[in-house]
């Protein structure tokens, strides 16, 4: 417990001084014996021995020494306390003179003013203390020095269990000509390398694992990562452990081709000491393998200044990346600045990867000029990617076929629930905050559950996927439950947001919510394989963007073109054509594709169960709602309901569709539903309704005729006519219906 102690030190006074005033201040308050202590009390400096002077509570040396709180032995340090004496005498100007430090005693009882500048929230401690916490220290370094040679054993042991393994060593690397194999090569930088040979061409390389001198330069680096650095200032002691590797230590930093001994040597490094610093600097590597980082590592490379370019010499095998987390949990890269030179590349290589490595982070990366994906994914439970600028990666050049995503998160199908329980699907990702551009293929694909997309603008992607093009954001395989939020698609090859195809399995319970997508080349979001998806708030504009594909579903929100799409909720939907007489965005809300005859091509089109509330999809290029198929221009085929209320547009059908056992029907409906079919039409039914919905259909010309089928219900025909008698409504006639849940129940009729 803090207590009282008095202020012993001496104070010189300038000449000519007889003493002067002292303030003493505690910059917090601190807790004594339950009650709270400090601020400010004053003093005075009594002139004793020539020029120097005392610090008394009055204006003579026989009152008390003025006091201050100070901590016992084992208590925190109090609060910095700072001493300020006022000069005084005849004729004498001067400054004020200041000392700042933490009370304690000294010796004798009191404090001598001395100050050693601790920092808050250090403990007093003693010598004998002090030096058992060195002790410690000492300790710990020798059980380091115990673990690293249980390494270097460990990988004695293995070494000798690989030699005894049927490997051919012929001094060199296997090239043409020699027989196909398992063959050991000792590179010139000292790496053990077995290399899988097929006769014709190399197949795989894995590096094994380090030979006895290797391990010895692993076992030292380890014993230099252990940076102790110890902080002792007048009986206290302030011990800040650091294993932090500076890469300037190994690399130059400087433009040029970086040694690849002395970056394999860092790499050493960094498998010992978990945590690199790339300072501001420019650093040009050829790596001849990716690097594999050590779980719980970190990465940190300044915010970005420090820069890495990838030289054309490199020899990393392609689909390999120059960052990987295998296996290896925990591991971040901050402020990552790469280009991988693709022009001037011969193969395609990531930047990063990163492969069932659980809550894998990058943070404030730029990524660019890579011909595979910038970023890679696979399997890493609780990902998380977060300001990311991806550009220009996953191009194809001359010769070469396909695009990459710029960045991709994705797992495999048929894992074992072992498997899925240690996270191998990738669950619970976040993509936050970032840009994706130009991109070959998608600009971000994901493909795992529980993912938060929020945040993201993709532009210019895809356009190097032969023939289709690809989209800004693609969701696919087992992205279940999940979110995309303030996300922005533009001028992409294909739609701006798509959730397929994917022939596994239906994407369940999905959220768009305060989206945009304008200027895609396809439509602005596309569902397929979809069930459960809620649409809130997005602006679907000018999309088809060039009429580049007169002949496909091009429209602001298409549905089910290459799988179903059932409960779909759209909420605050603008989807329309801003440019006049320029439009090509064909509908605002675009259905699965029929064939000529009016069939969808495959029993999976189908759209089920839509809830549209509080949208506008007028001013496009063909309509509201509809196919490109003339055949059924405003078709809304459904196997479940849809129920539509409160938007700004009235709905226009023009044809019944007549889908394979389904009665010919009015397609959709809605508060009001205009009817202005081009010939005579019989109508048996409408879709089915929400329960309770209320609907008038508005009969624009004479031609249509509302056919009762006694005894039948939808698909065979669901009307419920007055007086079960057909009618052909005159032009300008109105009728409202009501669905029980099963029926169309005739309400009322004004002609």
């Amino acid at each position: 417990m803090a207590k009282l102690i008095p202020i012993t030190g001496r104070v010189l006074l300038p000449p000519g001084s007889t003493g002067g005033p002292v303030k003493l201040e505690h910059a917090a308050p601190y807790r004594v014996a339950a009650q709270m202590a400090g601020g400010r009390y004053d003093g005075w400096a009594v002139r004793v021995d020539g020029q120097w002077a005392e610090i008394h509570e009055g204006k003579t040396a026989d009152t008390p020494f003025l006091k201050a709180f100070a901590p016992e032995l084992g208590d925190p340090l109090t609060s910095l306390v700072t001493v300020t004496v006022t000069p005084e005498g005849p004729g004498v100007r001067a400054l004020p003179i200041v000392i700042k430090g933490h009370p304690r005693d000294t010796g004798g009882g009191g404090w001598d003013l001395s100050a050693f500048g601790l920092v808050p929230g250090e403990t007093l401690i003693s010598e004998e203390q002090r030096l058992n916490v060195v002790e410690a220290l000492a300790q710990t370094q020798v059980q380091q020095e115990q673990v690293a040679a249980a390494v270097v054993q460990a990988a004695d042991v293995t070494e000798q269990a690989r030699t005894s393994a049927a490997l051919r060593s012929l001094g060199r690397e296997p090239h043409a000509g020699d027989p196909a194999g398992l063959y050991r090569w000792v590179s010139p930088q000292g790496d053990v390398l077995d290399i899988a040979w097929s006769g014709t061409a190399e197949t795989g390389r894995t590096v094994a694992l380090a030979s006895g001198a290797r391990a010895s330069a692993l076992e030292d680096a380890m014993l230099r990562a252990a940076d102790i650095t110890e902080r002792e200032r007048i009986g206290s002691i302030n011990i800040q452990t650091r294993i932090v590797v500076n890469v300037l230590n190994y690399l130059r930093g400087n433009g040029q081709l970086e040694d690849n001994n002395a970056y394999y040597r860092f790499m050493l490094e960094i498998a010992a000491a978990r945590r690199a610093l790339w300072p501001d600097a420019l650093f040009r590597l050829a790596p001849q393998y990716q690097m594999n980082i050590p779980a719980g590592s970190v990465h940190d490379f300044s915010n970005g200044r420090a820069r890495i370019i990838i030289d054309p010499s490199t020899t990393i095998p392609a689909q390999d990346a120059i960052f990987c987390a295998q296996g290896a949990a925990d591991v971040a890269l901050y402020g990552l600045n790469i280009s991988g030179d693709y022009t001037n590349q011969t193969r395609r290589f990531k930047a990063v990867a990163a492969v069932r490595a659980a809550r894998f982070g990058l943070h404030d990366a730029t990524i660019q000029d890579f011909g595979d994906m910038g970023a890679y994914l696979s399997g890493c439970l609780a990902w998380q990617v977060e300001n990311a600028r991806i550009s220009r990666c996953g191009r194809k050049k001359p010769g070469e076929s396909g695009g990459f995503p710029g960045f991709e998160a994705t797992t495999d199908l048929g894992l074992s629930a072992a498997q899925i329980a240690a996270g191998w699907d990738g669950r619970d990702g976040r993509l936050i905050g970032g840009f994706f551009e130009d991109c070959g293929l998608d600009g971000a694909a994901i493909g795992t559950p529980n993912a938060l997309v929020d945040g993201i603008r993709t532009r210019r992607n895809g356009f190097d996927e032969d023939g289709v093009g690809a989209a800004g954001f693609y969701f696919y395989r087992l992205a279940h439950n999940l979110t995309v939020r303030n996300a922005i698609a533009e001028d992409n090859a294909a739609n701006g947001f798509d959730t397929g195809p994917n022939l596994a399995e239906y994407i369940r319970d999905v959220l768009f919510e305060n989206i945009q997508a304008r200027r895609n080349r396809s439509s602005g979001l596309q569902l397929d394989y979809v069930a459960g998806v809620t649409v809130d708030k997005a602006v679907l504009e000018d999309n088809n963007y060039g009429n580049v594909s007169p002949t496909r579903q091009v429209n602001g929100l298409t549905l089910a073109t290459s799988g179903g799409a059932t409960g779909i909720k759209l909420r605050e939907v603008r989807s329309t054509d801003t440019r006049g007489s320029g439009k090509t965005q064909q509908y605002g809300l675009g259905i699965s594709v029929p064939d000529a005859a009016g069939n969808p091509t495959t029993a999976a089109l189908m759209v089920g169960n839509l809830d549209i509330r509080g949208c506008y999809f007028g001013g496009n290029a063909k309509g509201e709602i509809g196919s490109y198929n003339t055949s059924v221009p405003a078709s809304l085929h459904n196997v479940g309901y849809t129920s539509m209320a409160q938007n700004s547009f009235v709905p226009t059908v023009k044809a019944a569709v007549t889908t394979a056992g389904y009665a010919a029907h009015i397609p959709v409906t809605a508060t009001l539903v205009k009817i202005n079919p081009e010939e005579a039409t019989t109508f048996r039914g409408m879709t089915k309704g929400a329960p309770d919905d209320v609907v008038t259909l508005f009969f624009e010309n004479n031609l249509a005729t509302l056919a009762q089928e006694l005894g039948g219900t939808y698909p065979v025909g669901n009307w419920r006519l007055a007086g079960y008698q057909d009618v052909t409504p005159p032009a300008g006639a109105r009728i409202s219906f009501a669905f029980d849940g099963f029926n169309w129940l005739e309400q009322s009729r004004t002609f």
